[in-house]
């Protein structure tokens, strides 16, 4: 896969690699992270052949996770779908017998008023899912390290085959963790993007990970 941004040579995204988009130009970092989000037209998203991709499918951009706290929120439908999905007839059952079990226990109560009051269970386990609200545990949410690997894995689990748009990434990681990173997505085989403002002289800090740099001049660099 390719990300254009107009005016400079196309950025190659592959799965299990990290490939940073860095930048010390306010104009074009500010470009970049809107047109991630649909708000501009600079950015074009192409695959191999250079046909179109759909952005909004190519890209699930999550930009500053940490600043952000919403992994939960962004991905709770998909969560959901794959927690169905893996199922067995045996957890259906179980979930099933437990909610009528509920039920039944609610209209045993409303019983007791003196009204025409009823309840139904419709057998939608997504529904019943969505009620539990599922979220992940706070342990998650104390370290920046864990929020942006859960990401990863989500895209694992969830069978997403998007690539995974990040920003920030050097705020919170030090060079250490940010490689172990990257060793960890060799094996998830996940595509990920990453925006970063900093300066061309940080490039060691990313190590193995594809780097791609405009300067102020809008001079492209690939090191």
């Amino acid at each position: 896969m390719k990300l254009v941004y107009k005016g400079h040579p196309p950025v190659q995204i592959d799965k299990g690699k990290f490939t940073v988009l860095a930048t010390n130009n306010r104009k074009t970092y500010f470009e970049l992270i809107r047109g991630l989000q649909g708000f501009n037209d600079r950015l074009t998203i192409l695959d191999d052949d250079y046909q179109d991709l759909d952005p909004e499918k190519a890209i699930d951009w999550d930009g500053d996770l940490v600043a952000n706290n919403n992994l939960a929120t962004i991905y709770s439908t998909e969560i959901v779908k794959s927690i169905i999905k893996n199922l067995t007839e045996e957890d259906r059952h179980l979930l099933d017998a437990e909610a009528r079990r509920l039920y039944s226990n609610v209209q045993e109560i409303l019983f007791m008023t003196d009204l025409p009051l009823e309840v139904r269970y419709d057998g939608d386990i997504k529904r019943l899912l969505n009620y539990c609200k599922i979220k992940f545990s706070p342990l998650v949410q104390q370290s920046p390290y864990d929020i942006i690997k859960t990401d990863l894995k989500l895209h694992l689990e969830c069978a997403d085959s998007s690539c995974v748009g990040l920003s920030n990434v050097a705020n919170y990681l030090d060079s250490a963790q940010f490689n172990e990173l990257q060793q960890l997505n060799i094996e998830l085989k996940i595509p990920v993007l990453l925006i970063e403002f900093t300066e061309i002289d940080n490039r060691k800090y990313y190590g193995n990970a594809d780097f791609y740099y405009i300067d102020k001049d809008f001079v492209d660099w690939k090191l």
